[in-house]
């Protein structure tokens, strides 16, 4: 357990103010305390754990427990339960007016885990309205609607483990499909790019070439048996196989532009760069061990799908 504690002066003009306390989002589960007492509670440690926590939280602090005036002071603590060997850093954590704290609270999580629910949500949709456009054509030679309507799919299915986020999910279970998505979709950029810029799209060899290490680390990712074994697996995954898939398929959107810079291949190729952009952001800050504001990278992915769409 890890326990951090602060000290805090009221002033007595704020006694018939309502105050409140930011949480920033976190991988362990937390108790709070307000001079001893219990106020609330973040994530799940007994009956089920779970140690991913995408969400702010705010907490109401009552009146009664709090000590006006610069002769007392109060202590909030914090007790975080780590189970898996998480080591990232502590978010942001801070009192004001009650409003404030509400108002922050709703605004963070409606520009973070929100807009990946509405994401997840769109990408559904997306991979319907594809796969039924796809069906329906009389000439099914052309492969990037296909190749789109599953990418959708699984970039749907690459965040369930943010859009399902409550504190009795199956946190392991949903970590492996989401991280089967992320998998398949990376395997899916690449063909879909081939498709749509006419590159390599006939070269079989190569797409089987491809498939084998996405194959590989998908039965690898599905065969841990805790989150930490998982996390570690895709990161592996990330570095060997995810990294130079984008950049082959950023490679080949780009030779596309130059061989023919027309008005489809630009949206794709400035939906891909939004993408890369994302990646970048939020590699460098995770390196760090800093929680941004949000995290972009479902958000780049949005933009990426959007751009395509509308082409």
């Amino acid at each position: 357990m890890y326990v951090f504690k602060t000290y805090v002066l009221v002033d007595s003009s704020l006694k018939f103010k309502d105050l409140g306390l930011f949480i920033g989002n976190s991988n362990m589960p937390s108790e709070i305390y307000l001079n001893g007492h219990n106020i609330g509670r973040v994530g799940s440690f007994k009956e089920r754990y779970t140690s991913q926590i995408h969400t702010s939280a705010k907490l109401f602090l009552p009146s009664e427990l709090l000590n006006y005036g610069t002769d007392t002071i109060n202590e909030i603590c914090l007790q975080y339960y780590p189970k898996l060997a998480e080591t990232r850093t502590l978010d942001k954590i801070w009192i004001s007016d009650y409003e404030t704290v509400s108002s922050y609270t709703f605004w963070r999580n409606f520009f973070g885990i929100n807009l990946v629910q509405a994401s997840m949500v769109f990408g559904l949709i997306l991979f319907v309205y594809f796969l039924f456009g796809y069906t329906i054509k009389h000439d099914k030679s052309d492969l990037k609607y296909l190749y789109f309507a599953f990418f959708s799919l699984s970039f749907a299915l690459s965040y369930v483990n943010l859009s399902f986020l409550h504190d009795t999910i199956p946190q392991l279970n949903l970590l492996r499909i989401s991280r089967f998505g992320l998998t398949v979709s990376n395997l899916l950029l690449v063909y879909l790019t081939m498709s749509f810029v006419k590159l390599l799209e006939h070269r079989k060899i190569l797409k089987i070439i491809l498939l084998v290490p996405s194959i590989l680390f998908v039965f690898l990712i599905l065969l841990q048996d805790n989150v930490v074994a998982l996390e570690e697996m895709f990161t592996q995954f990330v570095t060997f196989v995810n990294m130079p898939f984008m950049l082959f398929a950023f490679v080949l959107a780009i030779i596309g532009l130059v061989r023919n810079p027309n008005k489809n291949n630009i949206f794709y190729i400035i939906g891909f760069l939004m993408f890369l952009a994302s990646i970048i952001h939020d590699s460098v800050l995770f390196s760090l061990k800093q929680t941004p504001y949000s995290w972009l990278i479902p958000h780049g992915y949005s933009i990426f799908i959007t751009s395509i769409f509308f082409i």
